[in-house]
């Protein structure tokens, strides 16, 4: 039962990954496709994440539960962000936030796009939870994330080169929280016997290596940084900043 967790997971990030490049599209009907969109983009996406992933960091008793219930969560936000989205795209809305300046409707993209991002990023960690004993957490974690990236990479292959344009970006927006949908629905046909943690008591607790979680970070803001030129250096070639950032 567990391998279906692990499978779940790679879905999720599939559908992750690929609401991200539909949010860049999305955003670019507000925000014009301009590197702020993507920056606006990639910025409401990573502190989402961040986010997200720092309030799970506490086990749960029951963490494939709640594992399920943030991909349900995931799916139905993602349905409401292409609602949100597409409202802030017309005529009507843009009249209104026409004195809002650039840093108003990045504001307001940013609204569409956190809550999401802050349930996903409670995916990994409270997986972690449920798949990973203390003394696996390094290979167990690192395989989780590898698989979820893997399916995050085919996710954003998909809406970035032909999906959108075969079947809408409605639908491929449907598609994407479909994909997490599958996961939560998954994981809450499993339940947590699948789990394999052990209890919060049981856990070490070790002193916080400040230095480390700086270089941590340090490292994130260079990656991020890199990222956005590199779509920039791209643009230049494919004169499309969705190809670019797919």
């Amino acid at each position: 039962m567990s391998a279906l967790l692990w499978l779940a997971f790679a879905l999720s990030g599939a559908g992750a990954l690929g609401l991200e490049l539909l949010w860049l599209r999305s955003a670019g009907l507000v925000l014009g496709s301009t590197a702020s969109t993507t920056a606006t983009v990639l910025a409401a996406y990573f502190a989402g994440l961040a986010a997200g992933a720092f309030l799970a960091r506490r086990p749960s008793a029951t963490p494939v539960r709640r594992y399920a219930w943030l991909e349900l969560g995931v799916a139905a936000g993602a349905v409401a962000s292409y609602a949100l989205l597409r409202w802030l795209a017309s005529e009507g809305a843009q009249a209104r936030l026409g004195g809002a300046g650039m840093a108003g409707r990045a504001a307001i993209v940013a609204v569409a796009i956190v809550p999401v991002t802050v349930a996903l990023g409670a995916t990994l960690p409270t997986l972690c939870h449920a798949l990973a004993t203390p003394r696996l957490v390094g290979p167990r974690g690192g395989a989780l994330y590898a698989l979820n990236t893997l399916g995050g990479a085919a996710g954003i292959a998909a809406m970035g080169f032909g999906l959108p344009a075969a079947v809408g970006v409605r639908t491929s927006y449907l598609i994407a929280a479909s994909a997490n949908a599958l996961a939560g629905l998954v994981a809450l046909w499993i339940g947590d016997a699948a789990g394999e943690s052990t209890p919060a008591d049981a856990r070490p607790h070790a002193r916080r290596p400040w230095a480390l979680w700086i270089i941590a970070a340090g490292v994130g803001c260079l990656g991020m940084s890199l990222e956005v030129m590199w779509i920039v250096l791209f643009a230049q070639v494919l004169h499309n900043s969705v190809y670019s950032f797919a």
